[in-house]
């Protein structure tokens, strides 16, 4: 594609990587990641692993195109999501850094057509961390899916009359149309395309060859169909929606290596310095002191901070979008980072499905049969929402079986009572739940990974020589299972 090439420079970093695809069951991740897509229905999965800036596991799992019958391989795009937003917030840091932009000043300054709140003040680091007052998509919007938008000033036209939730830096309140905005702001400073200014500035240099800004007028080989799943029905493919009226905020294509690529070049300092990068990763303040955020997570400059299943920091994003559930996060503590794509919009909780992958493409791999607790066994136990036990939760006489096969620490949990219905009430494609040993700790508490309908959760089983237990907790449930020999 030719383009006007700017004076932007960025020294070219290239990470290696994995250049084939391990098909599941031949990992502790893989059997997870195959898990995972069979019990949720969705077509196709693709996740990669890195360890100290290395890419250590890629796996894939389904479909890239159903009915075609189009394999996923290590060069299948997908749609990313709103892990777009972190392409859009380096791309908005390393101009900054260039001194094209002052995070703390007027966006007005950089995109004179925002007229429309001009009394109010609102920033780059604002819109960056959702506190800025402006609102997310809505049904009110003034879109026109028959009409092109120049650019995205241009596309103001759809938000930029509504009027703020709040002044901005009083509240969180997550805008995508926030990072459109930043957009508009990217294409003022550098004079050009916000798609060439990402491709020469974040793109190109990483050498990310299978990383675009999507233009469904034109999609690059390799990218997946997408797909709306609903319960126990068949996936439906369904139409490519024009995303360019608020790229920055969405609309990007990549794969799970290329987005490890970006991951570990931010990390190093080889996108934006070490100081830029730390700002990233802290908590935005508001105007009353307080961490921006939600509950699970605070917001830094476009990155979430939160914690992993084991209660390590984390810094991620996930993404949805019609045809795509995406996440990419990384973990210091471990040097570990982890993405995972799919072609397909599903409930879950992503970023600890994401965790228990990275877990299980590093501890888990380290496994032998001597760590599986072999065994098969009759539970009781409760699967219950909030404090109060009720009588009806009880999962009497549900079977798990755990046994080491083809060098995995695997299982299946047979489940009884609330846990069966909530596993039917969420569409689950199967009547079981597959289990993957991740883990081992020193207190012989083992760490296994349950894939279910919201994605993969970790039960955590101990005692298994004495009175043993599996405890855990699925997306705000507690799970407290008694386990006997069966």
């Amino acid at each position: 594609m030719h383009k006007a090439k700017s004076s932007f420079v960025l020294a070219a970093v290239v990470f290696a990587g994995c250049t084939g695809v391990s098909r599941a069951e031949q990992s502790p991740a893989g059997h997870l990641l195959n898990s995972l897509q069979e019990i949720t229905g969705v077509p196709g999965m693709s996740a990669a692993v890195s360890l100290d800036s290395e890419i250590i596991w890629t796996g894939a799992a389904g479909m890239a195109d159903v009915e075609r019958a189009v394999e996923i391989t290590d060069q299948t795009k997908f749609r990313l999501a709103s892990v777009s937003k972190l392409f859009t917030a380096a791309l908005v840091l390393k101009l900054s850094e260039q001194g094209f932009f002052d995070l703390d000043v007027n966006i007005g300054t950089y995109v004179p057509e925002w007229s429309a709140h001009s009394d109010a003040k609102i920033t780059l680091r604002q819109l960056a961390a959702h506190i800025s007052g402006l609102d997310h998509y809505s049904s009110a919007d003034r879109f026109d899916p028959s009409r092109s938008y120049r650019d995205l000033t241009d596309s103001l036209s759809i938000y930029g009359h509504k009027s703020l939730l709040f002044s901005p830096g009083d509240s969180y309140s997550y805008s995508s149309y926030g990072y459109a905005l930043m957009g508009a702001a990217v294409e003022a400073v550098a004079g050009q395309s916000f798609d060439d200014a990402m491709e020469d500035l974040i793109v190109d240099p990483l050498a990310l060859h299978n990383t675009f800004v999507e233009n469904a007028a034109s999609i690059p080989l390799n990218t997946t169909a997408l797909y709306s799943i609903g319960r126990q029905s068949e996936p439906l493919e369904i139409n490519r929606n024009d995303q360019r009226h608020v790229r920055g905020a969405t609309g990007m294509l990549s794969t799970p290596s290329d987005l490890l690529r970006f991951a570990n070049a931010y990390s190093s300092g080889a996108i934006v310095s070490h100081e830029l990068r730390n700002m990233s990763w802290e908590s935005a303040k508001l105007n009353d002191g307080s961490n921006a955020g939600e509950t699970r997570y605070d917001v830094g400059f476009g990155w979430r901070i939160g914690r992993d299943w084991d209660g390590r920091a984390v810094v991620h994003h996930a993404g949805v979008t019609p045809g795509a559930r995406s996440i990419l996060s990384i973990n210091n503590d471990t040097g570990t980072a982890v993405a995972l794509l799919s072609n397909a919009s599903w409930t879950s909780r992503i970023e600890t499905t994401g965790e228990l992958i990275a877990t299980a493409a590093t501890e888990g791999a380290h496994l032998d049969s001597s760590d599986c607790p072999e065994g098969a066994w009759i539970y009781e136990g409760i699967f219950i929402q909030g404090e109060n036990v009720v009588t009806d939760t009880s999962n009497a006489r549900g079977r798990i079986h755990i046994s080491f096969a083809g060098n995995i620490c695997q299982g299946e949990l047979q489940p009884k009572g609330a846990l069966a219905g909530w596993l039917d009430d969420r569409g689950a494609r199967t009547s079981t739940m597959k289990l993957t040993l991740v883990a081992r700790r020193k207190n012989n508490t083992h760490i296994v990974a349950m894939a279910s309908p919201w994605g993969a959760f970790p039960l955590r089983f101990t005692d298994m020589s004495d009175n043993p237990e599996a405890l855990g907790d699925i997306a705000g449930r507690s799970v407290a299972l008694k386990l006997s020999p069966l």
